[in-house]
């Protein structure tokens, strides 16, 4: 599966100014950011009034 090029960006431009202790960590957090801004929606739950 690849990934997708707004998580690759997103963690390319991280990595510049974050250093995990433990990659998985910044993965995640770019996969949650990228899923956010497509959604274009904050809200955590399929159920928040926009």
């Amino acid at each position: 599966m690849s990934v997708p090029h707004l998580h690759r960006q997103l963690q390319a431009q991280l990595s510049q100014w974050i250093c995990p202790q433990d990659q998985r960590h910044l993965q995640v957090f770019c996969e949650n950011v990228a899923a956010m801004l497509q959604a274009q929606s904050a809200c955590l739950s399929t159920g928040c009034p926009i």
